[in-house]
């Protein structure tokens, strides 16, 4: 499993050891610390799942910083750290798209590692469901399915229906869910015949 990159910029070595140490400790995590002046942006190119930085960096300000990660990678998720309690300045980075703003103190480590967790869980889950999409595009178009096999997904939808009516006791039939995921579907092609109870 490849691990979540993780990028984290801080001036400040110490301070930066302290916040990085309990999040690279999981073996899920790949931390990159970067802690020179230099273009912080060069690396993006290595797909990094989060950017973890200092509000006040030498030669760059936290919100030109966002700007400049927004303009290339406008989904790429931001966290900010900063020493100042100015909630003017953590609505502008919030609204610009950091996904969150934290004041160094004795909370940040912990809360750090919460919004981290919430943040590589989303994007796990957004993954999947690009995977599950994929997976039901191709098996709709009559694409590969299973072990090389080529089914539509209609002829699919019958298998397994006829495969939960021989599990089940088949005299009396309720198909129950959410709006919109097929109830009538199933019912029109166990009406039709579509379906064959043996």
């Amino acid at each position: 499993m490849e691990k979540f990159k993780i990028f984290f910029i801080e001036d400040d070595p110490w301070y930066g050891e302290i916040l990085a140490c309990p999040l690279s400790l999981n073996p899920n995590y790949g931390m990159e610390r970067l802690v020179s002046d230099g273009d912080y942006l060069q690396d993006l190119s290595s797909r990094p799942g989060l950017i973890i930085f200092d509000y006040s960096l030498p030669g760059l300000d936290g919100p030109d910083l966002l700007r400049n990660v927004r303009a290339s990678h406008p989904k790429l998720p931001v966290i900010v750290i900063s020493d100042q309690e100015d909630a003017a300045a953590a609505v502008e980075l919030l609204k610009e798209g950091a996904s969150d703003y934290f004041v160094k103190n004795e909370f940040t480590a912990e809360l750090l590692w919460n919004a981290v967790a919430r943040i590589h869980k989303l994007q796990s889950l957004e993954h999947e469901l690009a995977q599950l999409r994929e997976t039901l595009e191709n098996t709709a178009a009559g694409g590969p399915f299973g072990a090389g096999q080529e089914r539509p997904l209609r002829a699919y939808m019958v298998q397994i229906i006829q495969s939960f009516l021989r599990t089940y006791d088949h005299n009396v039939v309720r198909v129950a869910g959410k709006l919109g995921i097929g109830k009538s579907t199933i019912y029109k092609m166990i009406q039709t015949g579509e379906v064959v109870i043996e």
